[in-house]
């Protein structure tokens, strides 16, 4: 990571405590009134203090909602704030660098665990307003009891394309793990064939001229959600029209679980592409699962399953060989890609790549092939959960694979 990279963190990490003091002040003054705990008072009591939990989890129990969407948004604005003002290298500039600012951040960190716990109540389900599924959405849950509570959702603007993945340890302390501000994001496939990138890209969800509307150019052709288990079928559309036609003729079959061999954390996601007969093609890129997700992913890891060794890894967009997590501050929330297929032989350094763009970040698992034709099938698995939830559970599915050789 850059000394820059660490100045754009810093500045987000003060923020999140400048403002967490602000709304702390608040919400005691709100308690102190005895007035009924509204939508408009809930903006204004965003997220707990490092001193004062109990309040803010009586307020959650209130409106979880209303407060996890707000604390989500004003998370938002913070990113978009910084990172504006290091476009214009006014990084000194910004109020909470004053030194009482930064004081405080540091004796707010002091105690670690509080300091934790007061970033995941900023972050707890993020965007849930945003994202009320609707009554035609087909939705998963984990089974009951689950050590980690996880939710799925697919959207049929999105043609069955995963428009939500909540996770967290019970359903008060959440986030949502997907963005969805266009049909390319959510968490969903594609195929990009002969070297022409999104020029002749089959993607899940739709087209780019689809934008942020209600309808997609793909279509769903079969969906069924039961307990843990989602399976669906898409006919996808060209990101750009292809040869003058807007719907592909590729097809695209998921089966999506949720709890995979006594973890509750770990989503199987299992794709199979079926290539049109009357399309040639010399390369293609699958695009096996990515998932795009909101800003407050910021950070990514890897791990290396032969020495256990986790390290940061850069914003350098691009592949490596090495499983990705991408994580909120401190690892309170995060979510990895693991495939026993990954990296192919032939792609030793390629097989799961990351991105971060200025509303979004995401990572992918790419597997490649030549002249492909016929059908294919890949194997892709989702973790969440603490970074160091995520890191033992993608410890235990290599073991479990590597035992299946």
């Amino acid at each position: 990571m850059n000394a820059r990279t660490d100045n754009l963190d810093e500045l987000r990490d003060c923020e999140l405590s400048r403002l967490t003091a602000i709304h702390a002040a608040r919400i005691r003054s709100l308690a102190a009134s005895g007035e009924p705990i509204t939508l408009a008072r809930i903006a204004d009591a965003w997220t707990s203090t490092l001193e004062n939990n109990e309040l803010t989890a009586q307020i959650v129990r209130t409106d979880a909602a209303a407060m996890d969407a707000l604390g989500a948004l004003i998370h938002w604005q913070i990113d978009q704030a910084v990172h504006a003002l290091a476009e214009t290298d006014a990084l000194k500039d910004l109020e909470c660098m004053e030194a009482d600012r930064i004081e405080s951040q540091q004796e707010a960190r002091a105690d670690r665990g509080a300091w934790d716990r007061a970033m995941a109540a900023a972050f707890a389900g993020a965007l849930a307003i945003a994202m009320i599924a609707p009554a035609d959405a087909a939705t998963i849950t984990s089974k009951p009891g689950a050590s980690t509570v996880i939710t799925i959702t697919t959207c049929p603007r999105f043609a069955g394309a995963i428009c939500s993945l909540v996770a967290g340890r019970t359903k008060h302390s959440v986030a949502e793990h997907v963005n969805v501000s266009d049909h390319g994001r959510q968490c969903q496939s594609a195929v990009s064939l002969d070297y022409q990138g999104e020029g002749r890209n089959p993607t899940e969800a739709g087209s780019m001229r689809d934008g942020a509307g209600p309808t997609s150019t793909s279509r769903l052709l079969y969906e069924i959600a039961d307990g843990q288990r989602l399976h669906t079928q898409t006919q996808m559309a060209y990101w750009y029209p292809w040869q003058g036609a807007a719907l592909s003729n590729y097809m695209l079959e998921k089966r999506v679980q949720i709890g995979v061999a006594g973890m509750d954390n770990v989503i199987e996601y299992l794709t199979e592409y079926t290539m049109p007969r009357n399309e040639v093609a010399g390369h293609a890129v699958f695009e096996a699962l990515t998932c795009y997700m909101p800003t407050y992913f910021s950070h990514f890891t890897t791990y290396e399953h032969r020495t256990g060794r986790v390290a940061p890894l850069d914003f350098t967009p691009g592949e490596q060989s090495l499983p990705i997590i991408a994580q909120t501050y401190g690892g309170i929330f995060a979510m990895g890609i693991y495939s026993p297929d990954s990296p192919q032989p032939e792609y030793a350094t390629a097989g799961y790549g990351r991105w971060r763009h200025p509303d979004t970040t995401k990572w992918n698992n790419v597997f490649r092939v030549n002249n492909p034709s016929g059908t294919y099938k890949f194997r892709s698995y989702i973790i969440v959960g603490t970074s160091a939830e995520v890191i033992e559970s993608m410890r235990k599915l290599h073991e479990i694979f590597r035992g299946q050789k």
